[in-house]
């Protein structure tokens, strides 16, 4: 069985929490129709793998794929969901294998990967991510577990100051996110990479919006 996590809605409404009652389920909103279609090409892959005879003979793939809405809390809540076979299944018919999944596929955003690698990663369950690029996510210390097929922010901001550079720029601004991703690597490796450039800078931290070409 494979996980998947995908933030299919870019946002949330937030809600006034009062301490009076429980908190209502999070309502997502904003569709976000790249993580629809990284989520079909998961489903693509499975099912090449399970209709082919030199791929894992013998072994049919299955797959549970959720919808994050680009949430820390959520996120973490769904992958131990998955790793504990704990989730809310809509079919009528018992399932006879094994729930807990092998490996979750996801997540798209840095700050969510982050969370939910820190929670399984004691369960020695992959999460291999396709889009999360943070160089602090290569810390094995930290995310064991952790794996991506997207290269490391390293080298895009080294490549940034190389670009600096051949321009000739001598003033350099920085729009990034206030999340977990920007303040551990955004903030820090690819600023630096360019300061070590003896460039002068001018650094404005502004709130970018939840695309996700913006926070990959």
């Amino acid at each position: 069985m494979i996980g998947g996590i995908f933030p299919f809605h870019r946002s949330w409404e937030t809600t006034d929490m009062s301490y009076m009652v429980r908190p209502s389920p999070l309502k997502c909103v904003s569709l976000d129709f790249r993580s629809f279609q990284f989520s079909q090409s998961l489903i693509f892959a499975i099912e090449e793998i399970n209709n082919s005879s030199s791929l894992l003979p013998g072994i049919s793939l299955g797959y549970k794929i959720y919808d994050t809405c680009g949430s820390t809390a959520m996120g973490v809540r769904t992958a131990l969901a998955l790793v504990n076979a704990n989730e809310n299944s809509t079919l009528h018919e018992p399932c006879t294998k094994p729930a807990q999944v092998q490996a979750i596929i996801g997540e798209t955003y840095s700050s969510v990967s982050m969370a939910i690698a820190k929670s399984i990663g004691p369960f020695s369950i992959p999460i291999i991510s396709h889009s999360s690029t943070c160089e602090c996510l290569s810390d094995k210390s930290k995310y064991p577990s952790f794996l991506r097929t997207i290269p490391s922010d390293y080298y895009q901001s080294r490549a940034m100051a190389e670009m600096v550079k051949q321009f000739g720029w001598t003033w350099v601004g920085a729009i990034r996110r206030d999340d977990d991703y920007a303040e551990s690597d955004w903030g820090s490796a690819a600023l630096m990479a360019v300061l070590q450039q003896g460039l002068n800078k001018e650094l404005k931290d502004e709130l970018a919006s939840h695309d996700p070409f913006l926070n990959s």
